[in-house]
């Protein structure tokens, strides 16, 4: 009966990569994301775990274009790593890893292609309009919080406090839409209100099917109940477990929908 209700209402957000539907429930993309890519990746056999090792297997059947460009930023031509290998190459390279999710997200037609540089036309005029002039954003910023998605950049450069509200407000007008509509396709749109159903009924009715729980593990982490979903892998799966239990998944924020490159070149 579960999954009869699952398949017929959350059809969309059952088939999307979870970093996609966890990014739209929470509108960031942060470790959370990364974790379950690596998860996901794991559990459709792309990747897989021999002893304290994780492999690049040699199926392709299903493999996304953002998916492929991760896994060869995680493993940098190698085709394995030990799991502190691992977690050294996640560390080391999760705003890259989530700007590859970012950029998955366009590529899928989820968010708008042009959203960025319409972002970005909007924050310049609210500069202008609060402060008379739009300041030089450094090339090296890498974080945009929403939905105050003006603020860090300022903060990062001003430490204009006082007027973050005036600015951001002004922003948000320039859009001339509401945010949802400036960021989101149609497709995305839907693919936000399933998730959102999903991660509820996920919450409400936790699956007793083993088969169901090893389909939803990924999307299980980014709606941040990961850990009483992967409980029920048993024992046959503790090596999952344990890079699971290695990785992060806090829910931090660390990037919101923004691939900051392609934003800061509509600054310079």
């Amino acid at each position: 009966m579960e999954n009869q209700v699952l398949t017929k209402s959350f059809s969309n957000a059952i088939r999307s990569p979870p970093a996609f539907t966890g990014s739209l429930v929470d509108w960031s993309i942060n470790s959370r994301e990364i974790t379950a890519t690596i998860i996901d990746l794991i559990v459709r056999d792309l990747l897989s775990i021999s002893n304290d090792k994780i492999f690049i297997t040699k199926k392709t059947i299903g493999l996304k274009k953002f998916e492929k460009t991760f896994i060869s930023i995680l493993f940098k031509n190698k085709k394995s790593l030990t799991f502190n290998e691992l977690k050294n190459q996640y560390k080391k390279y999760s705003n890259e890893l989530i700007k590859i999710i970012c950029i998955g997200l366009i590529d899928n037609d989820i968010i708008q292609k042009d959203f960025q540089k319409k972002l970005a036309g909007a924050s310049k005029k609210a500069m202008e309009e609060t402060l008379g002039f739009v300041p030089k954003i450094p090339s090296n910023a890498k974080r945009l919080d929403l939905p105050e998605w003006i603020l860090r950049p300022l903060l990062s450069v001003m430490g204009l406090k006082p007027m973050f509200d005036n600015m951001s407000d002004n922003a948000k007008k320039n859009l001339g839409k509401p945010f949802e509509d400036v960021l989101l396709t149609q497709k995305g749109k839907l693919l936000e209100q399933e998730s959102v159903a999903l991660k509820e009924f996920m919450k409400n009715y936790p699956m007793s099917d083993e088969r169901l729980a090893n389909e939803f593990i990924g999307h299980s982490i980014v709606f941040g109940i990961g850990e009483f979903w992967i409980n029920k892998f048993g024992d046959k799966n503790i090596k999952l477990k344990e890079l699971f239990d290695m990785l992060d998944t806090q829910e931090a924020k660390i990037m919101n929908f923004v691939d900051m490159d392609e934003y800061l070149k509509e600054f310079n």
